[in-house]
């Protein structure tokens, strides 16, 4: 049996086209399934959990929505074998909004035109991956225990999030742009201890940052490209780190980004590493999983597990 679990609100009410479009084809094949419509935050990880612990003979696990629905779908797949180097149920990806980074990733960067096709033809190609059973093997990260998927930050990407989460009724597709502009305003750097490792080798740091994101696949906020280099399945995090600036700088970074320029400012630097350990200052409470926000405090240790996901291409 596959478990679908769904996000309403997911491209503006998409996904309620797409998932009887994509159980007609289940139905059609005679293939047994199960759904759940989320509520709110924190359902698609309790739900998948359950699911994962509790099924008999599971095929998979499917998601529709954007990262966010992803990320908790990860992680609640992840929570339920804690000590397995592979989880052993895959998972279905059905993307149903404009910010669904990963699958850009997973998709060789098709970005737009994964959602110039229509709703059958998206449907369909999962439908038939499913049946084919196409995998590809991902790595997944961790940040304290907790999985994602596509990318994970501090500072003031986070708070961009946060902003841009208020901001979407009003602006819709602009709102991750407007909450940029608004954030940068308000925006102080920070001072944190950092230590990678990598291959054997341990370097720590001290120094006042932007922003941190550690990067499992390369796009995120609707499609910038803020990470290249990341490979969804080299085994590494690529540590993307900003460090501190004043704001007429700032407000040049993102349209950097969005050229993909950003390579050519000397405060930023990116590092492969096995792990990442952020020693946080008091002042950073919060963080961002695949656009998802969670509380922190202390220390996040970040790590890789290695092609530990089949995904259905």
């Amino acid at each position: 049996m596959y478990y679908i679990v769904a996000n309403p609100h997911a491209e503006r009410g998409g996904t309620m086209f797409l998932l009887p479009t994509l159980t007609a084809h289940l139905e059609n094949a005679g293939i047994s399934y199960d759904t759940y419509i989320t509520t709110g935050q924190g359902d698609a990880y309790k739900e998948t959990l359950n699911f994962c612990q509790k099924a008999r003979s599971p095929q998979g696990v499917i998601g529709i929505g954007g990262d966010g629905t992803l990320q908790e779908v990860a992680a609640g797949m992840v929570a339920a074998f804690p000590s397995a180097d592979k989880i052993p149920i895959p998972l279905g990806i059905l993307p149903s909004s404009t910010g669904s980074d990963f699958s850009s990733s997973l998709e060789g960067g098709k970005h737009v035109a994964m959602f110039n096709k229509n709703v059958d033809e998206r449907c369909r190609n999962l439908f038939e991956s499913l049946v084919n059973k196409k995998f590809r093997e991902v790595d997944i990260g961790t940040a304290n225990g907790m999985a994602f998927l596509n990318i994970a930050h501090i500072g003031l990407d986070v708070q961009i999030t946060k902003n841009a989460t208020e901001l979407k009724e009003k602006y819709d597709q602009k709102s991750y742009l407007a909450a940029t502009y608004k954030s940068i305003s308000r925006h102080k750097n920070f001072e944190l201890t950092l230590e990678t490792f990598n291959e054997g080798q341990h370097e720590k740091t001290n120094d006042k940052y932007v922003l941190l994101a550690v990067a499992n696949g390369q796009y995120y906020g609707g499609g910038m490209h803020i990470c290249p280099s990341a490979k969804i399945d080299d085994g590494k995090l690529t540590l993307c780190s900003v460090r501190a600036m004043n704001r007429l700088k700032l407000m040049m970074l993102f349209p950097f980004v969005l050229m993909e320029k950003h390579h050519l400012i000397k405060d930023m630097s990116f590092k492969d590493c096995e792990s990442v350990k952020i020693a946080l200052p008091r002042d950073i409470d919060i963080m961002s999983l695949d656009g998802n926000i969670y509380p922190c405090e202390g220390e996040i240790e970040f790590k890789i597990l290695h092609k530990a996901l089949n995904i259905f291409v």
